[in-house]
């Protein structure tokens, strides 16, 4: 069976230094902002890996070559795949790819495990940290708060480095275990019955049996099937009343 290239992937960004003139909640402008948000560095892992490679911005702090590296890769996937990645991984890397006028990458699928889950279950959060613990998955790591970023992007300490790439790599691990985890239970963006193009389950590609008929509408009824593998139960394109489509979903 021909699989998908699904990469999976994290990104520990820099913060944005301001010149303000005290603490407090107060509106900072574009004209106080002194610098540019960059990509510290990126983990990420392809499905058959066993554990995740970790990208890392140079002792300049500068984040180029990295994505160099990592839009080569993006342009090879099927599907990208992490945690907020539709609102902020995914878009910080497109931003950043243009910023250094690298080449544009090709359109990619985006599978969003936070919007996966939200949009399909009612939790008290949908934060990484307590999703993996509500699936007994396991556990962050503990980054010790803004001290870590402080030490990495104003004293470009490379041993805090280290550490925060390892921080990095243990979310694409357990985001990884997440994404595997919910798969059945919620709508993926990538259908395998439609990327492979025949009948079998659009989560896992499993053979299905029929499980029932859905009626749609008035004026659709269709075939409803479950997984023999993974237990996803997904139906047919197909509308009985009429007959058009072959695709699960």
């Amino acid at each position: 069976m021909m699989k998908p290239k699904k990469l999976y992937f994290d990104i520990e960004t820099s913060f944005c230094l301001a010149g303000v003139y005290k603490t407090g909640d107060q509106y900072v402008s574009e004209e106080q902002l002194l610098d540019h948000t960059r990509i510290i560095c990126i983990g990420y892992m392809w499905e058959g890996d066993k554990k995740p490679t970790v990208l890392k911005w140079d002792n300049k702090k500068d984040d180029k070559k990295l994505l160099k590296t990592f839009a080569k890769l993006m342009d090879k996937a099927d599907v990208v795949i992490g945690h907020n990645m539709k609102k902020f991984d995914f878009q910080v890397v497109l931003a950043r790819i243009a910023y250094h006028k690298l080449p544009p990458i090709a359109d990619t699928l985006v599978s969003d495990t936070y919007r996966m889950v939200k949009n399909s279950m009612k939790l008290p959060s949908y934060k990484l940290s307590y999703l993996v613990r509500y699936f007994k998955i396991g556990l962050k790591m503990r980054t010790g708060g803004f001290g870590l970023w402080y030490d990495v992007v104003v004293s470009n300490d490379r041993k805090q480095l280290e550490y925060m790439a390892k921080y990095c790599a243990m979310d694409v691990k357990i985001t990884k275990a997440l994404y595997a985890r919910i798969l059945p239970y919620v709508k993926d963006p990538l259908n395998l019955s439609s990327y492979l193009g025949k009948q079998c389950c659009p989560s896992c590609g499993g053979t299905v049996h029929k499980h029932g008929i859905a009626l749609v509408s008035k004026l659709k009824k269709v075939q409803r099937f479950r997984c023999i593998s993974c237990g996803k139960v997904s139906q047919s394109g197909i509308n009985l009343l009429t007959g058009t489509k072959n695709i699960l979903r």
